[in-house]
């Protein structure tokens, strides 16, 4: 399940500015099936326990769009339902916060394409007032899936049985 909600910074219930810059054609350029997502990034979902489970886990901005790309290339897109979560207040990142979330979602939707490997570097270039540039560092790391890791899989185990 995907939730969508109304922004009370805006008057539609889409996404933001990174949303609509950078997810949304992204995602309609490598992914059309989930581009027909509200808002790819809103940050509110529900799934089952084995699904999800055995999905990978990108760490930091590029969760949303790592799931629903990986659940709608598995599944297909019928099998995410979008959940109309009324309204939520939502306060804007200032732009120097949105490089770096851009980055690591662009990266995330990359690697999934195939175009981008895990573990690259990737350093976002930036320029500060006086035009000097600045490297900020981005990292873009991903979780195996919970089921592959053998400590959970003992746990889950131990609970299965007792």
């Amino acid at each position: 399940m995907k939730g969508f909600y109304h922004r009370s910074l805006g008057d539609e219930p889409r996404g933001g500015r990174v949303t609509e810059l950078l997810a949304r054609p992204l995602l309609s350029r490598f992914f059309p099936l989930a581009a027909r997502f509200v808002q790819p990034l809103a940050g509110e979902y529900a799934g089952r326990r084995a699904l999800l489970e055995s999905l990978p886990f990108v760490e930091g901005w590029g969760v949303d769009v790592g799931l629903l790309v990986d659940i709608v290339e598995r599944c297909g897109a019928d099998a995410v339902a979008q959940v109309d979560l009324g309204s939520r207040d939502h306060r804007n990142r200032p732009l120097d916060e949105l490089g770096p979330q851009a980055a690591e979602i662009l990266a995330t939707v990359l690697r999934r394409a195939g175009i981008d490997r895990p573990g690259a570097a990737l350093d976002l270039v930036r320029f500060d007032d006086s035009h000097h540039a600045e490297r900020v560092p981005v990292r873009v790391a991903e979780r195996p899936p919970m089921i592959e890791v053998p400590a959970y899989r003992n746990k889950l185990g131990k609970e299965l049985s007792a």
